[in-house]
């Protein structure tokens, strides 16, 4: 590998805390100081997560119409009957029908 390459690596690495003599005339001035100096520890987040307390007041619920509601039942219903995997045997494990559940809604 060329001298001059890894004299940059290693200041870009950190690991030599001053250039070689002959690296400072291969490079600009200030790069070698540049790539040795060490990383400024970084400006703390934000944090992401709030309590629901401070939240509440940006929680929006939207609000369904009757019509709306029974769409949503519907179409919950059809989905169940016909796409719900091996429902008698959970509704033997379980002792729930889902289709009885959704219709009494």
């Amino acid at each position: 590998m060329n001298s001059k390459l890894l004299v940059l690596l290693a200041a870009t690495l950190g690991i030599t805390s001053a250039a070689p003599a002959h690296a400072q005339s291969i490079f600009p001035p200030g790069l070698i100081n540049f790539f040795s100096a060490t990383t400024p520890t970084p400006a703390p987040t934000p944090a992401i997560f709030d309590t629901l307390a401070n939240r509440r007041s940006s929680i929006f619920l939207p609000t369904y119409s009757a019509d709306q509601k029974q769409r949503i039942a519907d179409q919950a219903l059809y989905l169940i009957q016909n796409y719900y995997v091996h429902q008698y045997l959970k509704k033997e494990a379980f002792g729930v029908d889902a289709v009885a559940e959704l219709k009494a809604i």
